[in-house]
């Protein structure tokens, strides 16, 4: 910005750029209006601050319980996996007896 000296337009808020008394000293209502602002500002920045760690607050309590649940089933693994063979195996056995008594019915069946 350009300040023109005694353009009776006040370019600066002491009116120092202007005659003695034609510009009124606005330095302090500035600065209060930009204490003010900036106050303003903080306030916003804590209040969003705040409800950024709320959520971290929050998102942490879900992640322990997350990872609690997690060990939970992956203690139970080993022994799901252990019972899932064993069902396979037994399924497996089943499967090969129905087979056997099958052939055994269909050889009866054909020698009667």
């Amino acid at each position: 910005m350009r300040l023109y000296c005694t353009d009776f337009t006040t370019d600066c808020c002491d009116g120092s750029d202007e005659p003695q008394g034609k510009c009124q000293n606005t330095c302090a209502e500035a600065a209060r209006e930009h204490q003010q602002h900036q106050q303003e500002l903080i306030q916003r920045y804590e209040k969003g601050l705040s409800i950024k760690n709320t959520w971290i607050a929050n998102y942490q309590k879900i992640k322990q319980e997350k990872q609690a649940t997690l060990q939970q089933l992956e203690a139970k693994l080993p022994n799901v996996e252990q019972k899932y063979n064993e069902l396979q195996e037994a399924k497996n056995r089943l499967s090969k007896e129905l087979t056997d008594l099958k052939e055994k019915l269909t050889e009866e069946c054909d020698h009667i």
